[in-house]
C-alpha cells in the first residue's frame, strides 16, 4: 500500500506514528533563509541508495473523475502549474484523498515530459494529506495584524524546504495543538511595514482557535499568493516574517525571479511544480 502521511488523527497507525516521531527530529530555523523560486525541474541528488527515493515531489490538488464503464472514481492530481498528473497505481487512492484536497505527493515519472504542460503519467510512492491552506489579509495597523493571531510556531528548513510555487508559499511548520485543522494561518500585508523597492514584507499570523494545548506536530501549510500579485510587481523578493517559539520574530525570504536548473543540494528528490 502507498505510504500515507497524515495529521495527528492518523497517528494511531504504527507506521504513521513512526514517521511523525522522525519528523519531530528535523531542525527548526532560527536564521533568515533565502529560498529560490523553482519554476524549473532538477534531477535527483545522488544518495547512498538513490533507487529507494522517488524522482520528484509536488504540491497538488486531488481531482476525481469517472471513466466510462468504470465502477469506481479515478484520482488524478493537478499541480500548481495546472499540469495534470495521472497515477498508474491508482488502486485505493480514492479512499486516501477527497476531491479538491491539497496534498504533497512523491513519485516517479512513467511517461510524458516534465518540460511542457501536457499530462504526465506517474507512479505514486508516497502521499502527505496533512496540508492546510491559509488565507490572505490586508491590514492598516499593527493592532489589526495581531487580531489575526500571534501564536508562535517554527518552520523546518531542511529537509522540507520552504518553497514558492506559482500559486502558493509553502512552509513545513511545527505547532502545538490537538487538531491542526482548527488552526488558522493568514499571510498578511501590513501598510505600516510594506518593505522597500526590492522587497515586499508579509507577516504570517497564527490563530490557534483555542487549540493551544496537546502535543506538537509537523505539517505543511500553503499560503495563497494571488492576492499579493500587484504588490509583487517589480519586486525581487518576498520577506515572510514569522513569530517563532524560541527565537522571536524571524524571516524567510523568497526570491521571485525565475531560476532554471536550480541545484537541490541536500534534497532526496526534486520539486516538481
Amino acid at each position: 500500500p502507498l505510504p500515507l502521511f497524515g495529521c495527528p488523527s492518523d497517528l494511531f497507525h504504527p507506521g504513521i506514528f513512526f514517521l511523525y516521531i522522525c519528523n519531530m527530529k528535523f531542525r527548526m530555523f532560527s536564521l533568515c533563509a533565502v529560498i529560490l523560486s523553482t519554476f524549473g525541474i532538477s534531477s535527483c541528488l545522488s544518495s547512498d541508495d538513490p533507487e529507494e527515493y522517488p524522482q520528484y515531489y509536488s504540491f497538488v490538488t486531488a481531482v476525481f473523475s469517472q471513466e466510462e464503464g468504470a465502477s469506481k472514481q479515478v484520482v488524478s492530481f493537478l499541480n500548481d502549474a495546472d499540469k495534470i498528473l495521472n497515477v498508474v497505481n491508482n488502486d485505493g487512492l480514492n479512499k486516501k484523498v477527497r476531491p479538491g484536497q491539497r496534498a504533497v505527493i512523491y513519485f516517479d515519472v512513467e511517461s510524458g515530459s516534465i518540460e511542457d504542460n501536457s499530462p504526465l503519467t506517474i507512479r505514486l510512492a508516497q502521499i502527505d494529506t496533512c496540508v492546510l491552506v491559509g488565507s490572505s489579509a490586508f491590514v492598516e495597523t499593527d493592532e489589526q495584524l495581531r487580531s489575526y493571531g500571534e501564536y508562535p510556531l517554527d518552520v523546518n528548513i531542511s529537509p522540507n524546504y520552504p518553497n514558492l510555487t506559482p500559486k502558493y508559499f509553502n512552509l513545513y511548520i511545527y505547532a502545538t495543538g490537538s487538531d491542526p485543522f482548527k488552526h488558522k494561518f493568514t499571510l498578511a500585508y501590513n501598510q505600516n511595514d510594506p518593505g522597500d523597492s526590492q522587497t515586499l514584507n508579509l507577516t504570517l499570523c497564527h490563530d490557534t482557535n483555542g487549540d493551544d494545548a496537546g502535543y506538537s506536530y509537523w505539517h505543511w501549510i500553503s499560503l495563497p499568493r494571488a492576492e499579493f500579485t500587484s504588490l509583487m510587481l517589480d519586486k525581487k523578493m518576498v520577506n515572510v516574517k514569522i513569530k517563532t517559539v524560541n527565537s522571536g520574530m524571524q524571516s524567510i525570504t523568497f526570491r521571485l525571479e525565475e531560476y532554471q536548473g536550480l541545484s537541490l543540494a541536500g534534497r532526496k528528490c526534486a520539486l516538481f511544480e
